[in-house]
């Protein structure tokens, strides 16, 4: 080795590569800590470094750049203190740098890491070069870097990693980027970064992922952008960013993830963007944003979804766009769900329009939005198809591009303006309870009457009260009074039969009061009647002395008014049988026709 060690020795006098068989690991710690340390640094490129170069506890400035070559041994920077230190394009079984300080960049760019690369509590005052590095330790830590901190970026685009990147509780002023990474720890985490603070985001974008990426309770200053990344982690999580913070999340173009995506109760900055993604887990959640809160959109337009979407308690500033989404839904505690959005609070537009497509029931219970749109969206053919108890909104477009076969549920709901079409009522729905300011179109109450049938679980005041005091707002007493009609009529079928048949005593006689001008008809009827029979059939003079003049209509008029007295029929008598069943007849008429003009007035003053 004495040439070797010459060679060596003279390549750094002069500052310059040594590129050689092999060197003396010992050799390269005797030159950095001798006397006579060259100032330029250690540079060999494409030689064996035999046995553990050993630099625990050292303190060095120096710049130590091993090259294309190859490690025989980890190299040992316990506590150590170095400059600039680079393997870059060389094959190392491992390295343990833990609690290490580099004053300049730490890199191993196109290395080749047979082991654990350990940097536990490193501090890196430049960045962490990986990029189209490869890192292999199967079911283990193949970077293990908790507690990192780093005051530039950790590249490690086009990396190849075999095992876990482990970087709880870092810190990093930079950009974690895995751009064209291929990481793969299947059925456990490949990429733990709970906890972590990085500044400059996080990139992964055409990342192909077998594992789960964590990100639980991280803040990251630029967000995190995946667009073209492939998860794959069929069994459990892909990507967890639970009570993370983020500047922004852009998950679209291209975006596949097979396996769950977990965001409950992420704060997210600038918006969440999912447009053209594709999420694929069948049978359960798909993508979890529970109790997420975004201060801008969240923009989900032409998503795929096999599974369930949840957004339950969650508080989306701007706009909620799910317009040309499809979503098939899973069966989630014994029922069909597609999009659960209970409690969801939108500050514009929770927008399920045009392309919209849930398989299983859509959600929005107790939500709070400021436009609810499903114009030209598509809902499921049974079940229940919407949801949306106790919904708050300025506006709710139930415009839909066909009509659902399941129930739509708006009941104890308050709108302001409700939109809908004849062309897409649903089979079945829910209304009691349900307040609106005003209806869009403004239909024909023969045509809202139709509408208000579809309403479930049979008659209930309430729809019917609501519609027509609509009508009373806009200024159309006569579609008011047609409604409460048809209300009536409606209830008059739940009853039990001697209140039918008084019911339909009020309906012939006064239409319960909301006809009147039919009890001027049956008067007018009857008097007639009666004044042509009489005329024929003069009754009898009654009593004794001297009575009025017979008039048969005012004769008539006596009989038919039970409380006005026209000394008519106190003065004459029917005679014969027939004449005396045509005065009481006339008489019981009167008292019903009386009875009922006063129970149907009673009643429409009530609700008018």
């Amino acid at each position: 080795m004495p040439d070797v060690d010459a060679a060596v020795r003279a390549a750094f006098a002069d500052g310059t590569w040594y590129e050689g068989a092999a060197v003396s690991a010992a050799l390269i710690r005797e030159l950095l800590l001798g006397p006579q340390a060259p100032q330029s640094g250690v540079h060999i490129r494409g030689a064996r470094i035999d046995g553990p170069l050993l630099l625990n506890f050292v303190e060095t400035h120096v710049p130590i750049m091993l090259e294309d070559c190859e490690l025989t041994d980890p190299p040992s920077l316990y506590w150590s203190r170095l400059g600039y230190f680079s393997l870059q394009g060389s094959q190392v079984p491992g390295v343990i740098a833990s609690n290490a300080r580099f004053d300049g960049h730490l890199r191993l760019t196109r290395a080749v890491v047979t082991g654990e690369l350990r940097l536990r509590g490193a501090v890196i005052s430049g960045g962490l070069r990986l990029d189209d590095a490869r890192l292999v330790n199967s079911g283990a830590y193949a970077l293990d870097g908790e507690r990192l901190q780093m005051s530039g970026d950790l590249l490690a685009t086009g990396c190849d990693v075999v095992g876990e990147l482990h970087l709880e509780r870092v810190q990093i002023a930079g950009r974690l980027a895995l751009d064209d990474a291929r990481l793969s720890a299947p059925g456990a985490t490949a990429v733990s970064a709970g906890i972590a603070r990085i500044g400059g985001g996080v990139y992964g974008r055409r990342a192909s992922v077998e594992g789960e990426i964590s990100l639980r309770d991280a803040s990251i200053g630029s967000g995190v952008v995946l667009s073209g990344a492939r998860l794959l982690n069929p069994d459990g999580v892909t990507l967890r960013l639970s009570r993370a913070s983020a500047g922004g999340v852009f998950l679209g173009s291209g975006f596949h993830a097979s396996g769950e995506v977990r965001m409950h109760l992420a704060q997210i900055g600038h918006g969440l963007t999912l447009a053209g993604a594709t999420l694929h887990t069948p049978g359960r959640v798909a993508l979890d944003l529970d109790g997420i809160r975004v201060e801008g959109d969240v923009d989900a337009h032409g998503l795929v979804v096999d599974g369930v979407v949840q957004v339950r308690s969650a508080v989306i500033s701007n706009f909620l766009r799910l317009s040309g989404a499809t979503i098939r839904g899973a069966t989630l505690d014994g029922e069909p769900v597609a999009l659960n959005a209970t409690g969801v609070q939108v500050g514009r537009v929770a927008d399920c329009s045009h392309g919209f497509h849930a398989d299983a029931a859509v959600r929005f219970t107790g939500a709070q939005v400021g436009v609810l749109n499903f114009s030209g969206g598509r809902l499921a053919s049974d079940g229940r198809a919407l949801v949306a108890f106790r919904l708050q909104a300025n506006e709710l477009d139930l415009r839909f591009a066909e009509p659902p076969g399941g129930t739509v549920n708006v009941a104890y709901s308050k709108v302001d303006i409700l939109q809908d079409d004849p062309e897409s009522w649903p089979r079945a729905m829910r209304l009691d309870g349900l307040v609106y300011g005003a209806l869009r179109p403004a239909l024909p109450p023969g045509q809202r009457l139709g509408w208000l049938r579809r309403a479930e679980p049979g008659y209930l005041p309430q729809p019917f009260e609501q519609l027509a005091r609509t009508y009373r707002g806009y200024g159309d007493d006569r579609a008011a009074r047609a409604v409460h009609l048809a209300q009536q009529r409606r209830r008059r079928a739940t009853m039990p039969w001697p209140a039918r048949v008084w019911g339909w005593l009020q309906d012939v006689t006064v239409g319960y009061g909301y006809r009147p001008s039919r009890a001027a008809l049956w008067l007018l009827a009857l008097l007639v009647i009666g004044t042509a029979f009489f005329q024929g059939s003069h009754p009898g003079i009654a009593g004794v002395g001297r009575p009025p003049a017979f008039n048969p209509f005012l004769y008539t008029l006596d009989l038919l008014l039970p409380i006005i007295d026209l000394t008519q029929q106190s003065a004459y008598a029917p005679i014969g049988t027939g004449s005396q069943l045509v005065a009481d007849g006339l008489v019981v008429a009167g008292w019903t026709l009386a009875t009922t003009i006063a129970a149907g007035a009673t009643r429409a003053l009530r609700r008018d």
